[in-house]
C-alpha cells in the first residue's frame, strides 16, 4: 500500500559482504530478459576450530523466475531460485558489467556490436589474521552453459588487494576503476614496501609501478576480451580517423596504467552530474572521500613531453611524450 517494503523471500548468507543485480540477455534456450541475484560470503560455513576465521567461502548466484509461486508471499510472484555457487576466497565486493564483445565496421562506417556480461568479485585476504593479498577474479556469462565461467584474472600490488571495482562508459569504451587496500589494520600485515611494486592484468605483467598510487585504471580492449592499460589510441578512434582497426603491435604504446594518488581505497562509484559532468567518487580510509572529473580531454600522463602543435581552430592541441612513446 506505499507504506514501505516487504519481505519478499528468506535467502540465507555467510557473512554476506555485496550483494549484486545481473542482467542476462535471451539465449538459445530461453527467449525473455532476466536478471540474476548474486551474493559474496565471507565467512566459512563449515564447522570446526580449524575453520573459525577462514574466509573461504561459497559466493551464491540467483536466478529470478517471473511468475513462479512463492511461499513466502503465498502467490505466483516470481521466485530467486539457487542456480550456481562459485568457490571464492575473501570475496568483498561485486560488480556486474556489460562491455563489447564482437566489434565489426561494414559499409559506410555502420558498426556492429554485441555485448559480453561480466561480473568481478575483488578478493582481499585468506582469513582474518593474514593480509590482503589475494588477486581478483573477472567472470563471464556463458549463454550456452547457461552459467557464470572464469574469464580473467587480476592480480594486485604487492602487500595489497583490490577492494572494488567500478565501470565507467565513455562512448563505447569501457573503463575499470580498481581501489586497493594496504591492510593497514591488520596486525600481521607486513609494512608495504617503501620502493616499487608491481600489477598484473590478464597474464602479463606491466612495467614496475609507484607504491601508494592504489586506484588503477583499466581499459577494455575487444581484440583481446581483456581489461587491460589504457590504450594510446582506442579501435572506435582508429576506424572513424583511418578506416581499420589499432595494429596489434600498436595497441600498447604507454609504459604504465592510469593510476591516481590515494592511498587505501575501499570503494569507488560513478557520478553522473550532468551529460557534460562525470565524477568519480573514491573512499579511503586514509584520505576520506575525494572527488574526482573524469575527463580524458586533457593532455596528461606524458612523460618527457617535448613537442607542442596546435590545430588551425586553436581548438585542439598534440603532446608528444618521447619517455611514452605516446601522442596526447
Amino acid at each position: 500500500d506505499g507504506f514501505g517494503f516487504e519481505v519478499f523471500q528468506l535467502i540465507p548468507t555467510s557473512g554476506a559482504t555485496d550483494v549484486e543485480m545481473m542482467p542476462l540477455p535471451p539465449s538459445p534456450t530461453r527467449r525473455e530478459e532476466t536478471f540474476m541475484l548474486i551474493f559474496s560470503n565471507l565467512l566459512d560455513a563449515r564447522k570446526g576450530p580449524e575453520y573459525h576465521g577462514s574466509y573461504t567461502s561459497q559466493s551464491f548466484v540467483y536466478r529470478f523466475t517471473a511468475g513462479a509461486w512463492n511461499p513466502l508471499v503465498r502467490a505466483s510472484s516470481g521466485y530467486f531460485q539457487l542456480t550456481q555457487s562459485l568457490p571464492t576466497v575473501g570475496a568483498m565486493s561485486l560488480k556486474a558489467m556489460v562491455v563489447s564483445n564482437h566489434y565489426s565496421v561494414g559499409e559506410g562506417g555502420v558498426v556492429t556490436e554485441d555485448d559480453m556480461y561480466l561480473l568481478g568479485i575483488a578478493s582481499m585476504q585468506r582469513n582474518r589474521s593474514h593480509p590482503p593479498s589475494l588477486p581478483s577474479h573477472i567472470y563471464r556469462w556463458d549463454s550456452v552453459q547457461e552459467k557464470l565461467v572464469a574469464h580473467q584474472l587480476l592480480h594486485p600490488p604487492a602487500s595489497m588487494a583490490f577492494s572494488s571495482m567500478e565501470v565507467v562508459q565513455q562512448g563505447r569504451e569501457t573503463h575499470l576503476i580498481l581501489t586497493s587496500f594496504s591492510g593497514i589494520e591488520c596486525p600481521s600485515a607486513p609494512s608495504p614496501s617503501s620502493n616499487t611494486s608491481s600489477t598484473t592484468t590478464g597474464n602479463s605483467r606491466s612495467k614496475t609501478e609507484t607504491e601508494g598510487w592504489t586506484v588503477r585504471i583499466l581499459q577494455w580492449d575487444r581484440v583481446t576480451k581483456m581489461f587491460d592499460r589504457l590504450m594510446a589510441i582506442t579501435d572506435t578512434d582508429s576506424h572513424a580517423i583511418m578506416g581499420f582497426a589499432v595494429p596489434a603491435v600498436e595497441r600498447r604504446i604507454h609504459d604504465a596504467a592510469l593510476i591516481l594518488q590515494l592511498e587505501d581505497s575501499v570503494h569507488a562509484e560513478v557520478i553522473i552530474a550532468s551529460p557534460d559532468l562525470t565524477l568519480l567518487a573514491i573512499s579511503s580510509v586514509s584520505s576520506g572521500l575525494m572527488m574526482f572529473e573524469w575527463r580524458f580531454s586533457k593532455a596528461a600522463g606524458l612523460y618527457g613531453a617535448s613537442k607542442v602543435a596546435v590545430d588551425g581552430s586553436g581548438s585542439l592541441a598534440f603532446v608528444a611524450g618521447g619517455g611514452t612513446r605516446g601522442v596526447g
